[in-house]
């Protein structure tokens, strides 16, 4: 047999999420800054989509560590936000957070 492909798998989210948001690292030193709530809208294998009314920087040098329960699982993960899009008419942006291993 030959090698598959990875497919990226969508989890389905009915109602948003409440998460914390915490900037973790910034340029490589630890910050750990004060936590936010964020609401998930969406849940991949390799990324997360969520929305929230502050503007958090577009950045490889700034990790995020994001706190929250899924199937009644306590999890905890970290990422890049790498895309920022403004929701139409409103002062509500979505962002999309890549994991990134440690």
């Amino acid at each position: 047999m030959g090698k598959e492909a990875m497919t990226i798998q969508t989890i389905e989210i009915e109602s948003p999420i409440l998460a914390e948001l915490i900037i973790h690292i910034v340029n490589g030193k630890v910050v750990d800054s004060k936590p936010t709530n964020v609401n998930v809208v969406e849940f991949t294998t390799t990324s997360l989509k969520f929305l929230s009314s502050l503007r958090f920087p577009v950045s490889e040098n700034v990790v995020y560590r994001l706190r929250l329960k899924m199937f009644g699982t306590q999890m905890e993960v970290y990422g890049m936000i790498l895309t920022s899009v403004q929701q139409d008419q409103s002062d509500h942006f979505y962002y999309e957070m890549n994991f990134k291993v440690y």
